[in-house]
């Protein structure tokens, strides 16, 4: 599922790239935001709205009001599906996972389709938000993680939406745009910089981890990547492996 300047959302066979899913489907504005996929129904922002669509054939069941566009991904935990405008607003919208069908916990009208839903909390951070919001449960709580235009990290509570803490003014050229990368079991969060490094925060203590933040080069806009006890980085001048031990 892509979606595209065209202002539609596309459905690709994964296994022969051709079109699927009854079409593309149009949302009257372009697709900057990458899709989300729970219990059946995609979840994808636009201009002001959030769209949950059925999989299966792109068809339209709900769709979610937000004040401006939402053009970074979308996430999903614990039946709450979380979006970020450009404009730094916070949104949690409840979503059914028993109902694959409408996907969206309110009652739907006669023609099974959700409209105008109120989120479940809605709050703003102190600045544009350029990067993709991060959510995951560490240490029994639920975090929302972003990266602001106003150099700040915010770990919001992802079931109140209340400010649980920040990283203040992590040193940068331009705003924070790296999108943080979560390793629950080790509760850690990975955060590249404006000045050519990246940084390892210890979730409990919101304090970098001894060693770090580590230099790989020019700026760091993009979400670090782990897999295998390994961080991958793409920086401007190209992509890092950094080992589970920061070497």
């Amino acid at each position: 599922y892509v979606g595209s300047s065209d202002g539609n959302l596309h459905a690709v066979d994964a296994k022969t790239g051709e079109p699927r899913g009854g079409g593309p489907f149009p949302t009257g504005s372009p697709v900057l935001s990458s899709p989300a996929v729970h219990a059946g129904v995609i979840y994808v922002g636009a201009f002001g709205l959030i769209y949950a669509l059925r999989a299966e054939d792109l068809s339209e069941v709900g769709r979610f009001t937000v004040d401006g566009p939402v053009d970074t991904a979308l996430a999903v935990l614990n039946d709450k599906v979380y979006a970020v405008t450009s404009k730094g607003q916070v949104y949690a919208f409840n979503v059914d996972p028993a109902n694959p069908q409408t996907g969206a916990s309110p009652v739907a009208d006669s023609e099974n389709t959700q409209t105008g839903t109120s989120p479940v909390w809605e709050t703003s951070v102190g600045g544009q938000v350029f990067s993709s919001p991060a959510v995951a449960a560490v240490g029994g709580q639920n975090y929302v993680f972003i990266s602001c235009g106003d150099s700040n990290l915010y770990a919001l509570n992802a079931d109140t939406g209340d400010e649980a803490w920040r990283v203040p003014q992590i040193p940068v050229f331009g705003p924070l745009a790296s999108s943080p990368a979560v390793v629950p079991s080790e509760g850690i969060l990975y955060i590249g910089v404006g000045d050519g490094s990246v940084m390892a925060i210890t979730i409990s203590t919101h304090q970098p981890q001894e060693g770090w933040p580590l230099t790989v080069g020019s700026r760091v806009d993009s979400s670090p990547v782990v897999r295998d006890g390994s961080l991958y980085v793409g920086s401007a001048d190209g992509l890092i492996a950094i080992g589970g031990d920061g070497d």
